[in-house]
């Protein structure tokens, strides 16, 4: 965790191809945004970005190019899931609130907290 002046900046996870998955938290506005940095040239160029007034975060790398994460657009906060090769397109996981998402790589399952 990185901490500025008004912001906190969260790594969440790093993938095999070299994508580095990070949130951002404004302390004064409330909003949290989530980030995909590619460290390295080689590889897909992903567009995913948090929506627009909706608060995203808590997100970890699922199987292949997928990503879980928390979500407020319902008005409470739900696990969602996003591919990050069509990154307006988001589904919803959870359906009576959940948080904190991970994942089974072994057993290929995700989990998360209510």
């Amino acid at each position: 965790m990185i901490l500025s002046n008004d912001s906190i900046v969260s790594i969440s996870g790093l993938n095999k191809k070299g994508l580095l998955l990070y949130s951002t938290s404004e302390r004064k506005k409330g909003f949290a945004d989530l980030h995909l940095f590619p460290l390295t040239k080689q590889g897909k160029q992903y567009a995913f970005h948090s929506r627009k007034g909706v608060a995203e975060s808590l997100a970890k790398f699922i199987k292949y190019d997928w990503i879980a994460f928390t979500s407020d657009q319902t008005g409470r906060s739900e696990v969602f899931i996003s591919d990050l090769t069509k990154p307006d397109v988001r589904t919803q996981f959870s359906f009576e609130g959940g948080e904190e998402p991970r994942y089974d790589s072994v057993n290929q399952i995700l989990y998360y907290r209510e």
